[in-house]
């Protein structure tokens, strides 16, 4: 008899129904030097804001739409143009974990890089994980709908730690500035070096015992 935690007997429970059962290429982040430009763009060419992430009147994040979801590029003040992530989404939250266990499973393991946990902007459910290749791939449920073009988009305080996640504890440093480069496109970075609170900043501000 097999133990419960024995990576075999796990591997022989998923073997019926395999992968994270991603239904389709979602959405894609993307870093840029400048927010408000990159945004402006997009918006000529017919993108709407569902969310979007100040600091004071300065944008840093704003997260576009043209399908009926809340998102299909987001962009991100930072050092740029690189691909940050691209998602799938998957119909159930266990869809999420199955995709983290096979991850295990296979041996890439140490290619989980965030979560599970929720997003602020969007209120998802979400993990990170990173291909062979070291490219970043997200998977995710529960978009909500964008059908009335008259709701006005939502802000976010950049200064607020819940822009990272509605629970739980910060990502690694690397998750705020690795990204895949795009071949020929030289990265700039932006006018303010942005300064995240990730999870080595949060636990070097923590007050001694």
């Amino acid at each position: 008899m097999r133990a419960h935690g024995d990576p075999a007997a796990a591997a022989h429970r998923l073997r019926a129904v395999p992968g994270a059962h991603a239904q389709r290429l979602d959405h894609y982040q993307i870093f840029a030097p400048e927010t408000y430009e990159l945004c402006a763009f997009y918006s000529e060419l017919g993108f709407r804001n569902s969310e979007y992430l100040e600091h004071g009147d300065k944008l840093l994040g704003a997260f576009m739409y043209r399908k009926g979801t809340c998102l299909d590029l987001a962009i991100v003040e930072n050092s740029g143009p690189a691909l940050h992530h691209f998602a799938y989404t998957v119909s159930e939250s266990h869809d999420i974990f199955s995709a983290c266990d096979w991850a295990g499973i296979l041996g890439y393991g140490d290619g989980v890089e965030r979560g599970p946990g929720r997003h602020g902007p969007g209120g998802m459910l979400f993990a990170y994980l990173r291909d062979p290749d070291g490219h970043r791939v997200e998977v995710f449920n529960s978009h909500y709908q964008t059908i009335d073009t008259e709701i006005e988009p939502v802000r976010w305080d950049a200064a607020s730690l819940s822009t990272n996640a509605r629970w739980g504890l910060p990502a690694l440093e690397k998750w705020y500035f690795e990204a895949s480069p795009f071949v020929g496109a030289p990265r700039t970075p932006p006018a303010e070096p942005p300064n995240p609170m990730s999870l080595e900043r949060f636990l070097r501000e923590q007050p001694l015992p």
